[in-house]
């Protein structure tokens, strides 16, 4: 037997144990890692403020909705159950009154948006010409282009208003009706429904907005 044999086992014997250890200790983190590591979960996407909230029925439009700006002009609308409406719109001192009638309906969008069409309202936020005008352009009557905020697109309204249903929980309802925008506006402007068809008021919701 070679005088180093019994040495050289020896050596062998504890570069085993410790590539062993080492292995163990490899592994055991290994596992651990494996346990942090969660399965990742894409994050739910916010709902849109733009569009109605999911509890939405079309009766919930009927009623009477306000506006009024800061200089003291009033705009009433007020939305009956057999899809007519009555428009009342009043600026100026003395206050001039312009009163217009029609019809509406909704018009759900593959967008998850909804529409109001109110056939033969008057847009008057961006001036009285144009509202006198059906929405079109002196002198050649070209049709002007509005900005349906909650689709982020451009629309005609030719002798019409289309406003859109946003989610608003801390109002009746839940919900108010947003103008589009012609450019001329400085800010955007909404309905806020005040009361049912027969003129009661309407209770503000008491619960925290959700």
């Amino acid at each position: 037997m070679n005088d180093h044999e019994p040495m050289q086992r020896a050596i062998r014997e504890r570069l085993r144990r410790g590539w062993a250890i080492v292995g163990g200790v490899v592994l055991g983190l290994g596992v651990i890692a494996c346990g942090l590591v969660q399965p990742s979960v894409a994050p739910t996407p916010a709902r849109s403020t733009l569009k109605p909230p999911p509890t939405f029925h079309e009766r919930d439009l009927c009623g009477r909705w306000e506006w009024q700006s800061v200089f003291g002009s009033t705009e009433v609308l007020t939305l009956t159950a057999d899809g007519q409406f009555v428009q009342v719109y009043e600026e100026g001192d003395p206050a001039e009154r312009y009163k217009t009638r029609g019809t509406w309906w909704v018009e759900l969008r593959p967008s998850g948006c909804v529409w109001v069409h109110l056939d033969g309202m008057r847009y008057f936020h961006g001036g009285r010409v144009l509202a006198e005008q059906g929405n079109r352009l002196p002198p050649d009557g070209m049709l002007l282009s509005f900005l349906e905020k909650c689709e982020g697109q451009a629309i005609t309204m030719p002798d019409k208003v289309i406003l859109s249903v946003t989610d608003r929980p801390q109002l009746p309802r839940g919900i108010d009706l947003l103008f589009p925008k012609s450019g001329r506006e400085n800010t955007d402007a909404s309905m806020l429904l005040t009361a049912d068809t027969a003129g009661t008021p309407l209770p503000w919701p008491t619960a925290p907005p959700r």
